[in-house]
């Protein structure tokens, strides 16, 4: 498999007033004031919220039926592969998180889910590489704030 090289590193912005302001990833936003990140301790798997620099990738989810994916930059170079449900009342009633903290965007989407793995047979894998690659619009937002984007492989 072929790299995928970061065009740009992310510039920081306020995400958290980007998603309140009912911006795209308001989900995300919601998922982890819900849901904070454990902290374990292992100081290479801790990360807060507040260690977000951007949103590289996002497959949206459904209440009650499909996860939410999100590939995110962090401030100190990782990223982090981001899954999350909830149940049909929303983020603050039953949800849940799981992640993968890694050195790269590639890496971190290769460990999403593939459509056999994901039961609604959805192609998260290949839909967060596309994104990665600026080969998919899907669940990005402006091309002036997003720069996590990478080069074709």
């Amino acid at each position: 498999m072929n790299k995928i090289k970061i065009v740009n590193k992310p510039q920081l912005f306020d995400w958290r007033a980007f998603c309140e302001d009912g911006g795209v990833f308001d989900d995300l936003y919601y998922c982890l004031e819900n849901n904070p990140p454990e902290t374990p301790s292992s100081p290479s798997t801790n990360w807060s919220p507040d260690d977000v620099l951007a949103i590289c990738a996002e497959v949206p989810g459904a209440n009650d039926e499909l996860n939410w994916w999100w590939i995110l930059a962090l401030k100190d170079g990782r990223y982090v592969l981001l899954s999350a449900w909830c149940d049909y009342t929303g983020w603050n009633c039953r949800s849940g998180i799981e992640y993968n903290i890694v050195t790269d965007s590639a890496e971190a989407a290769a460990l999403a889910a593939t459509e056999r793995e994901d039961y609604s047979g959805r192609y998260v894998r290949a839909n967060l590489l596309a994104q990665l690659r600026n080969r998919s619009p899907y669940g990005l937002y402006d091309a002036s704030i997003h720069t996590c984007r990478s080069a074709s492989a």
